[in-house]
């Protein structure tokens, strides 16, 4: 297909186009062997995805496993572990070879695809954000002529 942008013309060669909607189901069947390995992996105790938002939970060890396996893996079909978005929850004191820019918490409180998960403060408070913002989207669009 051809994507054209002013006076240039882009030629799609491979994979579907942002929209596609087979695209993110394409994408999870060429993933599909890569979590069938993730499953393998001694200490993981939960592997649950959905496209490519990944929710793993097992063993620091194992996590790291997974981490390698992506990155040797992933690789050949755009599997590709943002690590800045990466979030590791432990009670471990102790994190040994773990990428830099892994955000570690000792607080059980985080999202899954938008839900809040934690204790029932979090919760409300993440709700009560989400609220306030769509308020705020509301009276905006009733001020849109």
């Amino acid at each position: 297909s051809k994507l054209f942008y002013e006076e240039s013309e882009i030629t799609s060669e491979e994979g579907t186009q942002q929209g596609d909607p087979i695209a993110g189901d394409l994408f999870c069947i060429a993933i599909k062997d890569i979590i069938d390995k993730i499953n393998l992996i001694d200490g993981i105790d939960a592997n649950l995805w959905f496209w490519d938002d990944a929710n793993i939970m097992g063993r620091l060890k194992a996590l790291i496993q997974v981490l390698d396996l992506i990155k040797k893996e992933g690789e050949p079909v755009n599997l590709v572990t943002n690590l800045d978005k990466t979030e590791l929850y432990t009670s471990c004191s102790t994190l040994h070879n773990l990428p830099k820019n892994i955000k570690v918490s000792k607080k059980m409180e985080f999202t899954i695809l938008g839900s809040p998960i934690g204790s029932e403060s979090f919760c409300y408070n993440y709700i009560d954000k989400i609220i306030k913002r769509n308020e705020c989207l509301f009276k905006n669009i009733e001020n849109l002529e």
